[in-house]
């Protein structure tokens, strides 16, 4: 679940040999890359009810820890989690 995906996906590439197959369920694959961290944008605005703008690859992060901000003073910061 969740993170585990990530580690387990990991652990299938690095050892082939010890696993026989691998079954996913509501699993993060990867998450630090642009498209995912615009996902993430877009879904801390939906909780804002605040309209997505467009935002240049230099501040991703900045916007996403912004957003996150807003959602923690809001007390709703758990949503986003």
């Amino acid at each position: 679940h969740s993170f585990g995906g990530i580690i387990a996906v990991n652990y299938t590439k690095k050892y082939p040999q010890h696993t026989k197959g691998i079954i996913l369920a509501n699993v993060t694959l990867h998450f630090l890359n642009n498209e995912s961290i615009k996902e993430q944008i877009e879904y801390g605005n939906s909780f804002l009810q605040t309209e997505n703008k467009t935002v240049s690859k230099d501040s991703l992060s900045s916007e996403l820890s912004k957003i996150s901000s807003l959602l923690r003073k809001k007390r709703i910061g758990y949503k986003f989690l």
